[in-house]
């Protein structure tokens, strides 16, 4: 019945909840002044982001969230590659990225794929926050051979 199915679903959304909660606590318990950023992902997927700094040149990305309709729960991980010098603005700094990753979708379907991220972030003079924008070509291996992509577009706080 439609009471039923409504009651799954608010069901399912606290849970979804209750876990990027429980993940977003991790991660800030292990965090490290001046090498982590935490952040907002909109677009597909819509997610909460994590990055952190491996040197100079390098990151490593996770985000979790939510994709396109039939996705309930989104997941990916990219090991990144970073220019630190970019461009300066008067505003700020402008550096690309791109990457490597995987990518896990569950819900009515199970996908599960390559992720290839390509993006620029712009980081603003005297300020913690990031805003930044990724494309990612994805080879998807489950439930067929495939490509298809994701993007968004991101802010993030990095802790001082």
């Amino acid at each position: 019945t439609a009471g039923n199915d409504l009651e799954k679903h608010s069901l399912m959304q606290y849970f979804r909840l209750v876990i990027l909660s429980l993940i977003l606590m991790t991660i800030c318990s292990s965090a490290q002044a001046g090498t982590d950023a935490f952040g907002l992902l909109l677009g597909d997927p819509t997610a909460l982001s994590y990055k952190r700094a491996v040197g100079n040149l390098e990151a490593w990305d996770a985000a979790l969230g939510w994709g396109a309709p039939a996705y309930n729960l989104h997941i990916h991980a990219d090991y990144l590659w970073q220019n630190p010098r970019g461009l300066t603005t008067p505003y700020g700094r402008i550096s690309g990225f791109y990457g490597v990753g995987a990518m896990l979708r569950l819900g009515t379907l199970l996908n599960l794929g390559a992720r290839f991220p390509l993006g620029v972030e712009f980081m603003w003079q005297g300020t913690p926050i990031g805003i930044s924008f990724e494309f990612a070509p994805v080879v998807s291996l489950a439930p067929g051979i495939s490509v298809i992509t994701a993007q968004g577009l991101g802010i993030r706080y990095y802790l001082p």
